[in-house]
């Protein structure tokens, strides 16, 4: 938002009428507080973002108070894991254990943490003092997004490694080793990076997918789900290829070597993948250098 206003491409007024209306929905009809799973995260101002004209800070503190109710209400519905990652929800029937659920609203803390809507110390209370098993494994999720965003700082995670929390105890000591491998993995060469070998690696992960066995279920989705584990290879692909994008590797006879007649659509796809991915990285450590990259 604040980008578009200087940019020109909004006016203040228009932000300030936008919050107006949605601050009256979630303030008045508790049935829509759901919303707040689905706007854009665009729409959210920092708590740094200070503007002068004094009817658009009104609007953005009653909307920020009227968001975060809504979202701490929302801290107590349980949904269908697979509802938020790809569907894949078997019928009543047809399940044989229990479905693994969430507390979606927990999943946006991360962004809320970078905003400045809440605080890491905050989040870390709420896991140790809560009662809810499904609420305290969604938070634990969104700690570990936390820590690699670098929004948890070293005496945070001292604090969690040190809970009498079972669950805030293992994730603390899980996130201090995920960022000690981090450090060491930056420390280390970047394994060579290829057209051939991701064509290679990806045309013996494809040939492994396909031999796999599927029982018991129909022709759509054994198609589907076949899709999804190869999406899944391009993916792992992608981000091995965007570690040598940002570590200055990636050279320009590379990039017109994944462009050119050899390569195949896949390998193009990883490298597509690679680069957003980079970017996106880049995104979380300087703006402004990952809009030079883009």
């Amino acid at each position: 938002m604040e980008e578009a206003i200087e940019q020109g491409l909004i006016t203040e007024a228009q932000i300030a009428g936008l919050y107006e209306l949605l601050s009256e929905l979630l303030e008045n009809d508790p049935d829509y507080r759901r919303i707040v799973l689905y706007l854009p995260f665009e729409f959210l101002p920092a708590n740094d973002w200070q503007k002068d004209n004094i009817e658009l800070q009104k609007s953005m503190e009653r909307f920020k108070a009227a968001y975060m109710k809504a979202w701490k209400s929302l801290l107590a519905i349980h949904d269908y894991r697979a509802d938020f990652i790809d569907g894949d929800l078997l019928e009543v029937y047809e399940q044989k254990s229990d479905v693994p659920q969430v507390v979606k609203a927990a999943h946006l803390l991360p962004k809320l943490a970078t905003n400045g809507l809440v605080k890491s110390e905050e989040v870390i209370a709420l896991l140790e003092e809560s009662d809810d098993e499904t609420l305290k494994n969604s938070l634990a999720d969104s700690l570990t997004v936390m820590a690699d965003l670098g929004l948890i700082g070293e005496a945070e995670i001292k604090r969690i490694v040190e809970s009498d929390d079972r669950l805030a105890n293992a994730m603390g000591k899980i996130i201090a080793s995920n960022l000690k491998s981090a450090k060491r993995e930056g420390e280390k060469a970047t394994d060579e990076i290829t057209l051939q070998s991701v064509q290679n690696k990806l045309k013996a992960e494809y040939a492994r997918i396909d031999a796999e066995k599927f029982e018991d279920i129909t022709e759509n989705r054994k198609k589907w789900l076949i899709e999804e584990k190869k999406s899944g290879v391009i993916e792992a692909s992608g981000r091995e290829i965007s570690q040598v994008i940002n570590s200055g590797e990636f050279s320009d006879g590379m990039l017109e070597e994944f462009l050119g007649a050899e390569a195949d659509f896949f390998s193009q796809e990883a490298l597509i993948e690679g680069i957003r991915i980079a970017i996106e990285s880049v995104v979380l450590e300087n703006k402004q250098t990952a809009q030079i990259a883009g």
